[in-house]
C-alpha cells in the first residue's frame, strides 16, 4: 500500500516543474544521439537558448482554487437549467468566451517563470502576467503545449515513476 505522506502531492504541484516549449513548426528530430530524437526539438531564440516555462501543477493551490470556480459554475447552470429557472445546458458563445477567459486565466495564474522567451523583434521579454496573459492569447501552439504539460501529473509526481513513466520533473510536452 502507498504511503500517503511520502507522495506529498500538494507541495510537488506547488514547486511547479519546467516545460521545455517545442518547435512544432520545425521537423522532427531524426538523429538518434540527440536526447530529442523522433520528437519536436526544443523551441530555441536568436540567442539559441532553450525556451522554457516554469508551471504549478494540477494539485497546487492555485489550479484547485480555479477548478473549484468553475466547478461551481457548471453546477449552478445545471441546477439553473433543471430547476424552475428553465435555462438551457447549451452554452452559449458568451458562455464559451468565459471558460476560454477562465482557462486563460488559470494557465497564467499557473505559470510562475519562463526563460528564452523574446519579442518578434529578438528583445527578451520579461515574466509577468500581462505577459504571459499575451503569451497564451496569441499563440496557440504554446498555449495548447502548457495545457498538455499541466494535464499529465506525472510531470509534477516523476520521483514516483514507474518503468513508463519518466523520470526526471524537467519534461517538455
Amino acid at each position: 500500500m502507498a504511503k500517503i505522506k511520502t507522495r506529498a502531492f500538494k507541495s510537488r504541484s506547488n514547486a511547479g516543474a519546467t516545460l521545455i516549449v517545442r518547435d512544432r513548426f520545425a521537423p522532427i528530430v531524426t538523429d538518434e544521439q540527440s536526447p530529442f530524437f523522433g520528437e519536436y526539438p526544443p523551441l530555441r531564440n536568436a540567442d539559441d537558448a532553450q525556451v522554457t516555462i516554469t508551471l504549478l501543477g494540477p494539485e497546487s493551490d492555485v489550479a484547485r482554487r480555479f477548478d473549484a470556480e468553475r466547478r461551481a459554475t457548471v453546477a449552478n447552470r445545471f441546477n439553473l437549467a433543471s430547476g424552475k429557472g428553465g435555462a438551457s445546458l447549451l452554452l452559449t458563445p458568451e458562455q464559451i468566451a468565459e471558460q476560454y477567459a477562465h482557462d486563460t486565466a488559470r494557465l497564467v495564474a499557473m505559470t510562475v517563470a519562463w526563460t528564452g522567451m523574446t519579442d518578434a523583434e529578438g528583445a527578451p521579454v520579461e515574466f509577468s502576467d500581462e505577459e504571459a496573459r499575451e503569451l497564451y492569447t496569441e499563440d496557440v501552439d504554446i498555449r495548447e503545449q502548457a495545457l498538455q504539460f499541466i494535464g499529465d501529473r506525472t510531470h509534477f509526481f516523476a520521483r514516483f515513476s514507474t518503468p513508463s513513466a519518466p523520470s526526471s520533473s524537467i519534461i517538455s510536452a
